[in-house]
């Protein structure tokens, strides 16, 4: 990709029509990061040039502690093979909030962005979106820190939104939903022999149309399991081993059932 110094975070989805559509981070060389999409009509073997779905701010979360990378994820609607959503996260005032985009036109053109999640008092980080498409319904899903109380951001939930659901159309969403029934701390320090703090970005979604509601499933992985003695929080150095102090994350799931 011209002008970019490096690229990540590349999703795909493929049309009805075959046309296989590629969104990425451009980390560009003057400092501009953007969501950048491309597309292929002949199964691979030649690509346009990238189109700027948007610029973005794609710093570290401010008081995180574990690694926040911005990707996009792509869903196109399975019976229009222009229409194609990207969603991704975005500091615009101060904090990562979730952003959604539309093109009718496979990608040629794009809608302006649309904040998927709400903000509580004060606003907290949304982050690591995932969705998908279903029936026209766009069904996102991401990890959000708005239950959390103290400035360290110690209270990690799933939350999930949609459009084209529950009486609503692109571009409104339904109010957020919890998904998680416990909340858990993001930042526990399970890495490193307990000095560095990791949280997977492996949440997931699908959807399916069962012809009167939509079946939403969503996966993540969660630390509710990790004894709070064990999170290892202190700054104090751990072993000198990866094998002690490192604890792991469990895989939760959930089903949800949203009207049309």
């Amino acid at each position: 990709e011209g002008g970019a110094s490096h690229n990540q975070g590349a999703d795909i989805a493929v049309a009805p029509n075959g046309t296989i559509y590629v969104a990425f981070e451009a980390f560009s060389s003057q400092g501009v990061d953007t969501i950048n999409f491309v597309r292929s009509t002949d199964c691979g073997r030649h690509w346009s040039q990238p189109v700027v779905v948007n610029t973005i701010d794609s710093p570290q979360a401010p008081g995180v502690a574990f690694r926040t990378p911005t990707f996009a994820f792509l869903a196109t609607d399975s019976t229009s093979s222009n229409t194609v959503y990207a969603v991704y996260q975005n500091i615009v005032a101060g904090d990562y909030d979730i952003y959604a985009q539309r093109s009718t036109n496979g990608g040629a053109t794009w809608s302006a962005p649309v904040q998927v999640n709400t903000d509580v008092a004060p606003p907290r980080h949304q982050i690591f979106p995932t969705i998908e498409v279903s029936n026209h319904a766009l069904h996102v899903a991401w990890y959000d820190f708005r239950n959390s109380v103290t400035p360290t951001n110690e209270a990690l939930d799933v939350y999930y939104s949609c459009t084209g659901c529950n009486g609503l159309s692109w571009p409104s969403f339904d109010t957020p939903e919890r998904v998680t029934n416990v909340s858990h701390n993001g930042n526990c320090r399970m890495f490193g022999g307990g000095t560095v703090a990791f949280h997977g970005d492996y949440n997931e979604l699908d959807a399916y149309w069962d012809g009167t509601n939509h079946i939403v499933h969503v996966t993540w992985a969660d630390n509710r399991d990790v004894p709070g003695a064990q999170c290892d929080l202190s700054d104090d150095a751990g072993p000198p081993t990866n094998n002690i102090g490192n604890r792991n994350q469990n895989i939760y799931a959930a089903k949800i059932t949203v009207g049309p």
